[in-house]
């Protein structure tokens, strides 16, 4: 956000909260102080954040808002977290823990151990992460509620134990977090359930098994992709044979008019040559009329060869975007496709490397699928027009399964994905569901793509006016000051990329610009020197 842009909103800022003091409403104060949080955050302006947040929580204890004051220490201890005083952190987790109890909703006290248990795993001291983990596990098996965290606990509690050598007890939340995919149905839980199984029989040498599990998540992983796969990949070529088709219509029935227009211009200069020498044999007070009649005739043609003019330009826009597309296709399908065949040739011959060539393999194919997933959106957006469903989305659920969905890649990649946003229902925008989420996966594969090994990736949620702003932000090179206008054109390539290798068409952002657009909203870029980039998703509020 510009300077100016930021003293508007500081300035709107201080009016409401003058206001509101002059009406002596506490409650109102609390909420705009905590709002103002949201803001500052996602201006990286961490200090002055620090700063109303304390003023939040002053202000909750002498409204004696209990609730509030136990959620704002628990967001506290998430900004201190981001800015790694893990003590501090952890200190903040503690007051709101006890906070809640003295709400007289202990059950509340999940969300600040669930951070505990996280920060702690993040920072290698398992067996305090287990403490927690535990406290949590014990409070979700005495509340129906909070089903959505369970995986969270129980993913950290497998961890722990196995970094510790407490084998069974890594295999008991292991297994529990399968049985919780398969309830739920959730494919991506039951994924990391038998990733973690696999490992646990790795670490003790039990290979029979291990393989069994190791079976059972790449033809989990392969059923998740497989059906999508051949749908893409089949319409994609019916697509590319059907406009090839109407290419070729298009260009004979050019032709056939083209000749079709010459032979009826030939023809009706023939018949009025003709008729011009019988009516200036007979009258040549007729002859005017008739030179009146070849005129007009004449500016026919001359309309109707400007129109087969304009008609050849459309077709030879059609033909450039055909060599763009066949160009896409072919630069940026025959690397994945060649280095599949080179690391199915390694798999063959040595049989060593087969599980490291085959995940190679496998994300070099995943890589495929998503430059063709995104040639057919672009193929979508220039066929039909676009239909927007919108209806009330819940952004805390949809970031927090997409979090988990791109868990394996950000692994891969040793890359922190941060979700800072509770999955409660606080946050509700309008739009079309596949439009959005299309949209972030977008912009979240991106920020894994472009982030060097070992960096951290954050998805916030804050509410600008009228508007919710979705933010994903990383640590990667950035966009460079020259580069902003083109960022959002189709086929474009920039100076950043990719890396670990990864395919880009160049029409993610086209895209993803053209879905924010078509539901309300918007899609924009800040890029400040040396500090990442961050896109903001737009949207209107429920």
């Amino acid at each position: 956000m510009g300077d100016t842009s930021a003293r508007s909103v500081d300035n709107l800022y201080a009016r409401a909260f003058r206001v509101a003091t002059h009406l002596r409403d506490t409650a109102q104060l609390v909420g705009m102080a905590y709002s103002r949080n949201h803001f500052l955050l996602s201006a990286k302006r961490y200090t002055e954040a620090h700063k109303y947040l304390q003023e939040a929580l002053r202000l909750s204890r002498l409204a004696n808002m209990k609730i509030e004051e136990a959620n704002l220490t628990n967001q506290l201890g998430i900004i201190l977290g981001i800015q790694n005083q893990t003590k501090e952190a952890l200190q903040a987790f503690q007051q709101s823990i006890e906070f809640y109890q003295k709400a007289g909703d202990s059950a509340r006290a999940i969300y600040p151990l669930d951070e505990m248990a996280n920060l702690l795993f993040r920072q290698q001291q398992y067996e305090q992460a287990i403490e927690k983990g535990l406290q949590a596990w014990e409070i979700k098996s005495r509340n129906e509620n909070y089903r959505f965290i369970l995986p969270r606990i129980q993913t950290v509690l497998a961890e722990c134990y196995l970094q510790t050598g407490q084998i069974e007890q890594s295999r008991h939340f292991a297994m529990n977090l399968l049985e919780e995919g398969w309830q739920s149905n959730r494919k991506t839980t039951t994924l990391a359930a038998y990733r973690l199984l696999y490992r646990i029989d790795s670490a003790i040498g039990n290979i029979q098994s291990e393989i069994v599990w190791l079976k059972k998540y790449y033809q989990l992983k392969d059923s998740i992709m497989s059906a999508e796969k051949t749908k893409t990949l089949e319409a994609l070529n019916a697509n590319y044979i059907n406009k090839q088709i109407k290419n070729e219509n298009l260009l004979q029935a050019a032709q056939l008019a083209e000749r079709n227009t010459y032979l009826l211009a030939s023809s009706v200069v023939l018949l009025l040559t003709l008729a011009f020498l019988i009516v200036f044999i007979r009258q040549s007070a007729k002859r005017r009329a008739a030179n009146l009649r070849l005129t007009q005739k004449n500016e026919e043609i001359s309309h109707q060869n400007e129109e087969l003019a304009a008609r050849n330009r459309e077709l030879a826009a059609l033909n450039n975007e055909k060599t763009n597309l066949i160009r896409i296709i072919t630069h940026d399908l025959r690397t994945p496709l060649g280095n599949i065949s080179s690391l199915a040739q390694i798999a063959l011959h040595d049989e060593r490397s087969n599980r490291e060539v085959i995940g190679m393999i496998e994300q070099v194919a995943k890589d495929a699928l998503d430059t063709v997933a995104q040639l057919l959106n672009w193929q979508q957006l220039h066929q039909t027009e676009l239909v927007v469903n919108k209806s009330e989305l819940n952004v805390g659920e949809m970031l927090h399964t997409l979090a988990e969905r791109f868990a394996p890649e950000a692994l891969r990649k040793l890359i922190n994905i941060h979700l800072l946003v509770p999955n409660n229902g606080a946050y509700v925008a309008i739009g079309d569901r596949n439009f959005t989420r299309n949209i972030l996966e977008n912009l979240i594969s991106n920020a894994l793509k472009f982030s060097p090994h070992g960096k951290n990736v954050y998805l916030k949620v804050a509410t600008q006016y009228n508007m919710l702003a979705i933010q994903v932000q990383d640590e990667g090179p950035g966009i460079k000051p020259e580069e902003m206008p083109r960022l959002f054109g189709q086929f474009q390539q920039l100076s950043a990329r990719p890396t670990g290798g990864e395919p880009s068409s160049g029409l993610g952002l086209y895209i993803a610009k053209r879905y924010a657009l078509a539901m309300s909203g918007d899609l924009i870029c800040e890029s400040p020197p040396n500090q990442g980039a961050t896109f903001t998703l737009l949207l209107p509020k429920a």
